[in-house]
Formats: C-alpha cells, sequence, structure tokens
C-alpha cells in the first residue's frame, strides 16, 4: 500500500512521567518569578495551591502523584537543592521563605503562555465593619432620614444625620450643642444640662444605638450583635497527657468547621469538631500543638486579619 507510512518511521512515544515533572518544574518557577518578596513566609502547602496550580497553563493540570516526585515535600527539597528556595520546618510545617530571584533558572525562564486577565472574583477575606442599629431611643430623629427600627448604619452615616439634624434645628455654636427637648430627651440628660461638645453629643447618640459588627466574606454579609470575640487558639493537655489544639470562633468570620478541621488534617494530625466547656460555639480539636500553623492558615489562606486571633503567644518556643 503505498499510501501508508514507511515501515521503518520512528515513533515518538511521551513519558507522562517526564511530562508532569516538566509541566510541574515550569508552573512553579513561574510562580516563583511572578511571586512577591512581600508574600514571603508562606506554607508550602498554601504555595502550592494558590501559587503554583494558578500557574500552570490553562489546558493542562498539575498531578502531582503523576510526577516522579510524587510528594510536595521531595519536590520542593530539589528545588531547595538547584538554589531556587529555602524552606525551613517548624513542629513538622513546612514553608518556603525565600526565593532567589537572581537563580539562572528563574531569570531565564520563558513564560510560554500568553497572561489571561483573570476576573475580580469576591474576596474570601472578612472585611470587619464596625456598625450600629437603631434603637427605638433614636428613631425620632433618623425616622426624618427614612430610617426604620432596626436598620444598620456605619458611623460616618449616623454623624451625617445628626449634624444635618443639628443644623437644621439651628442649635450649633461653634463646637458647642444647645440641647433641645428632642435631644434632652433622647440623652435623658439632667435638667440643669443645657449644652454638651458637639462630638460628646455624637457619641452619646450613638451610644443610644446597638453595636453591631458587619461581616463581609465572599460577598456574604454576617451580622453580629454586640462584642466581636476573637478567634480564640488554646492548648491543653487531654487524655494520655498528650496535648491538643482548640480553635474557637471561627463560624462568626464565616469559617465553616468540617472545612476549617479537613485544612488543619493537611499537616497529618488528627482534626475534630467538638464542644467545650464554658464555649457558646463549638470548637475545632487537633492533635498536638499546632498554634503557629493554625495561625498561619488563618492569617494566609483565610487572610483573617491578626487582631482579630487570640493566642499565638501559645506556640511552641524555639529552642536556643
Amino acid at each position: 500500500d503505498e499510501d501508508g507510512p514507511p515501515e521503518d518511521a520512528p515513533t515518538v512515544e511521551s513519558n507522562p512521567v517526564e511530562e508532569m515533572d516538566k509541566l510541574l518544574e515550569y508552573s512553579f518557577l513561574k510562580a516563583c518569578k511572578i511571586m512577591k518578596k512581600t508574600e514571603l513566609p508562606i506554607l508550602s502547602s498554601n504555595f502550592f495551591k494558590n501559587h503554583v496550580i494558578a500557574a500552570c497553563p490553562p489546558d493542562q493540570t498539575i498531578d502531582i502523584k503523576k510526577s516522579s516526585h510524587k510528594k510536595l515535600s521531595v519536590f520542593l527539597a530539589k528545588m531547595k537543592s538547584k538554589g531556587v528556595i529555602d524552606t525551613n520546618i517548624i513542629k513538622g510545617v513546612e514553608s518556603v521563605t525565600l526565593i532567589k530571584y537572581e537563580n539562572p533558572l528563574l531569570k531565564n525562564l520563558v513564560i510560554n503562555e500568553e497572561r489571561v486577565k483573570q476576573v475580580e472574583a469576591p474576596s474570601n477575606a472578612p472585611v470587619v465593619a464596625e456598625c450600629y442599629r437603631v434603637t427605638a431611643d433614636v428613631l425620632p430623629i433618623l425616622s426624618k432620614f427614612g430610617y426604620e427600627k432596626g436598620d444598620i448604619l456605619k458611623r460616618a452615616e449616623i454623624r451625617k444625620c445628626f449634624m444635618d439634624y443639628v443644623k437644621k434645628e439651628g442649635l450649633q455654636e461653634d463646637k458647642i450643642l444647645r440641647l433641645n427637648p428632642q435631644l434632652a430627651g433622647t440623652f435623658r440628660t439632667k435638667e440643669n444640662v443645657l449644652t454638651l461638645t458637639i462630638e460628646d453629643a455624637i457619641n452619646k447618640f450613638i451610644g443610644k444605638m446597638t453595636h453591631t459588627h458587619e461581616i463581609t466574606v465572599a460577598g456574604n454579609r454576617i451580622l453580629h450583635t454586640g462584642k466581636l470575640d476573637p478567634i480564640d487558639i488554646t492548648v491543653t493537655v487531654r487524655s494520655s497527657n498528650k496535648k491538643v489544639t482548640l480553635v474557637n470562633n471561627l463560624e462568626q468570620f464565616g469559617i465553616k468547621l468540617d472545612e476549617f478541621s479537613k485544612e488543619c488534617q493537611g499537616i497529618g494530625a488528627s482534626a475534630t469538631i467538638t464542644d467545650v466547656p464554658g464555649k457558646k460555639t463549638p470548637s475545632v480539636l487537633v492533635q498536638g500543638n499546632q498554634v503557629l500553623y493554625v495561625y498561619r492558615l488563618l492569617t494566609e489562606k483565610y487572610r483573617i486579619n491578626k487582631n482579630y486571633i487570640r493566642g499565638l503567644e501559645f506556640a511552641p518556643k524555639k529552642k536556643k
């Protein structure tokens, strides 16, 4: 048959393991090249999930188990030996601490595909804002601006309404406010008190409202009345004198307990959801002192502001 291929034509067989090794290294180097120094240190698991996989060309998929390395730690050790990165391991948790941008592998890297413009997805970082709920005390004034009992306002919105009311009633003299019967009734001031400073009056007015926190996560709004307790990390000793790490108040920041406990299992420690005496809500229990891992998980993956995390002082002390 003249139309068929020559019998001695060479056939090129691609090795899937070698192909995956090449894809993994290319995506890793690309992630390193575009990563900012300010994003370091970062948990190795988060670096892989959020940066290496994101750097993979859109028509391909990384599966580290199909590479010759099999495990992320083995691959990172190779990249470290090539002088691309530095890592450290604390309590079994590995982090990428340094990227050596002058390394020839990074300097000479050519990014093959065009950068695809990414549509901004709603941020998963919880945004916490202080708000105030309209109560019966302040309703007579705020209703003039279209608000109803139970409505949620930010401080700046309340201030504007209050000052508009004061100006309309002609109650301001420089930085002093003359109390009219309505404000005197709202503040429940003594009969001999006829004036207040503008700032004191605003603070008193806001003080008559219900303090609320608005937590926005990925476009979803959670309202929390009263004081916002931080995420609480503690270490205690359970049966057989073994230490465990307890994490409480996750749900009020929009973090699902089952999802968080699975994340904690990534370090090889068992994690469960449990009720702790004295706590209003369930806690995540992780075997061992995992304070440092939990803190990094909260600040890096869940992007919780460190001001809303308590308990870092219980992390294992570094040996001198």
